[in-house]
């Protein structure tokens, strides 16, 4: 699981820096993919594929100003399941296992 974290270019905390710095034109260039919120604002998509076929999906939220709402991780198997999330912003949370029985 920790293989996913060696693809990842930027550490997290510059993810949710610059959308007060730099407004929306650098969170559509550091994200691949966005969607509008019903209150204005967005939700930015970042993921990164592990060697053994996990994914980590980086998603960040901002409000109609590009101020950063919530920063966090979701971890998914090689199954496309949803296992683990952290949230890292506003507070840290540590990872959270999701355990929805198999």
């Amino acid at each position: 699981m920790w293989n996913i974290l060696l693809f990842f270019k930027l550490t997290p905390a510059s993810f949710y820096f610059y959308s007060s710095q730099y407004g929306n034109h650098l969170n559509e260039k550091k994200f691949e993919k966005w969607v509008k919120l019903s209150d204005g604002g967005r939700k930015y998509f970042y993921d990164v594929v592990g060697r053994h076929g996990w994914r980590a999906r980086y998603v960040k939220e901002v409000d109609s100003n590009e101020n950063t709402l919530k920063f966090y991780q979701e971890i998914y198997n090689e199954f496309g399941k949803l296992v683990e999330v952290h949230e890292k912003f506003p507070i840290d949370m540590g990872h959270k296992k999701i355990n929805r029985g198999t």
